[in-house]
């Protein structure tokens, strides 16, 4: 029991730290920042809810290529650039919509453009940025934390020797 404890809180806690490690230092490292696909408007290609990951190194685009930018209103858009005008702004339009955008896009407002995203990971974002989903994780680790306590008693009344690792 106690060698599938400790396997199983191996795993979880090399994930834990590659999420970690991509999410706060991909930031750092790759000049990627993750963002919440909160519409369909480019859907299928980035679906509703999925985890966007954005490269603000880099902002020139061309015409295919996927950016964020802000809008005039201030809110993150991610769509598609369609064409360059002569000023050098990119006219945008969702895939999942008939008609471009209506305002051009200054590269002064771009973010950086969309690297890759995963679906649906948004959603569980969201959820942990919630008091429900922070209370849920701290209960997961409280149990996880409350089986290895229990696992190294049993061990200690067995007469065995404890293993930190």
């Amino acid at each position: 029991m106690r060698k599938i404890y400790v396997t199983v809180q191996t795993v979880v806690l090399i994930i834990f730290l590659l999420v970690l490690v991509f999410l706060a230092g991909g930031r750092l490292l790759f000049s990627l920042t993750p963002y919440v696909v909160m519409s369909g408007s480019m859907e299928p290609s980035i679906r509703t809810g999925s985890l966007c990951f954005v490269d603000g190194s880099d902002t020139d685009a061309k015409p295919g290529d996927v950016i964020a930018f802000r809008a005039a209103d201030g809110i993150l858009v991610t769509h598609r650039v369609v064409d360059v005008t002569e000023e050098g702004s990119y006219i945008t339009r969702g895939d999942n919509n008939d008609e471009a955008d209506t305002a051009p896009v200054s590269k002064e407002n771009v973010t950086g453009k969309t690297v890759f995203s995963i679906p649906a990971a948004g959603y569980a974002v969201m959820k942990l940025r919630t008091p429900g989903g922070i209370a849920v994780l701290a209960a997961l680790t409280a149990a996880f934390m409350a089986v290895g306590v229990m696992i190294s008693a049993a061990d200690r009344r067995r007469g065995r020797r404890v293993e930190r690792g």
